[in-house]
């Protein structure tokens, strides 16, 4: 364990991690607009409002002639941005969406790291900001919305977690973009230091990228996918994704990778890439056969 940081595994409440999936997966469907989406972005406000010190708000967009909402908080100084993020919204291919690994799981680690990382952001020398989207299966469309807005308020985005579907498999997998690869490295630190397992691969950028952490690479912006490692989910996008299929301590160790990692990253600041790298980077599609191999699950 490193001394600088923490002991999260101390602080962290499994029962909040069981609660949150619980709620969430209590409706029918949370697809984005449905009574349900609404139902728990009210419920995901009043457990911010609830367990952390933070500043709450709700962004609202239309889709499909419905209102539906982000659900945003803040803690710590205005000044470069930290955010870690979820989908909250459900889909299925029938009526029936509970959604417990996707993405109830997602917002109940994000929720928990960020409730944790609240405890300390008099600590911390960069704004934590939490985001629950909706229309992350309709085009990602709730997260497009909150990053056209973010960028008009011209503040440095330093880094972005994105966590989707952590409860099924072994451990969890970090994956980024190479431009994010540095924010990788430090999440995987972290989680090492504190013995907790996981493992990074690199996405081919954009076709392999689908998921809310596209948002933030359209617009060059770092960030990594925290996602479930292990056999594809057998239960994605249907009505049994439910919550008994759920392992609880993967989400759990997703929110301690998540606070854990933004923790270190608050000691080392941002880590530039070279000219060359990011002339890479910025290749409509980037090779890396032979160096990496990646598997796509989900929606990857």
């Amino acid at each position: 364990m490193t001394s600088s940081i923490p002991d999260f595994t101390q602080e962290l409440s499994s029962q909040h991690v069981m609660d949150i999936i619980e709620n969430l997966s209590s409706h029918a469907t949370r697809k984005t607009g449905t009574s349900g989406c609404n139902s728990s972005a009210y419920y995901i406000q009043s457990w911010l409002q609830n367990n952390t010190s933070s500043t709450v708000s709700l962004q609202y967009f239309s889709y499909e002639s419905e209102v539906s909402m982000n659900v945003l908080a803040s803690v710590g100084d205005i000044g470069p941005r930290i955010i870690i993020c979820a989908h909250y919204d459900s889909i299925s291919y029938s009526e029936v969406a509970p959604g417990a690994n996707d993405d109830a799981s997602g917002i109940a680690a994000a929720l928990e790291a960020f409730r944790l990382l609240s405890n300390h952001s008099s600590e911390l020398n960069y704004q934590i900001i939490f985001a629950a989207f909706a229309g992350e299966e309709q085009a990602l469309l709730g997260s497009r919305i909150f990053v056209q807005k973010l960028l008009l308020e011209q503040q440095p985005i330093m880094a972005v977690i994105n966590i989707d579907t952590v409860g099924y498999g072994f451990f969890q997998s970090l994956y980024s973009n190479l431009a994010s690869l540095w924010l990788a490295d430090i999440l995987m630190e972290g989680a090492f230091s504190f013995q907790l397992p996981c493992v990074k691969s690199i996405i081919g950028y954009p076709e392999n990228s689908a998921g809310d952490h596209q948002s933030f690479w359209n617009v060059n912006i770092p960030a990594v996918l925290i996602y479930e490692h292990g056999p594809q989910y057998p239960f994605f996008h249907g009505e049994q994704d439910t919550i008994d299929k759920v392992n609880f301590d993967l989400v759990k160790q997703a929110a301690l990778i998540s606070s854990i990692g933004i923790y270190l990253l608050n000691s080392r600041g941002s880590i530039s890439i070279s000219p060359i790298l990011m002339f890479f980077v910025m290749l409509p599609t980037i090779t890396l056969a032979g160096v990496f191999f990646f598997i796509s699950t989900k929606k990857l």
